[in-house]
């Protein structure tokens, strides 16, 4: 399935704040169901995105994204 650009531009919006943002918050400010899908799409762009493991109080594992540097 084809990504649609409006939802690419959300989740490029919230991630241009210089800020980790996790896929639970990617997913709910962005209105979509797998953030996931859609960083890989921007990443075969070439747009880059940083991840970064995370552990929870309760130890459970997440990622973190962040832009690299702005989109022209």
């Amino acid at each position: 399935m084809k990504q649609k650009a409006p939802t690419q531009a959300a989740i490029l919006a919230i991630l241009a704040d210089g800020k980790p943002h996790s896929n639970y918050e990617l997913n709910d400010r962005a209105k979509t169901s797998d953030a996931r899908t859609v960083i890989s799409h921007l990443r075969q762009k070439g747009v880059q995105i940083a991840d970064e493991w995370c552990v929870n109080s309760q130890g459970v594992r997440y990622k973190v994204y962040s832009l690299i540097s702005p989109v022209a």
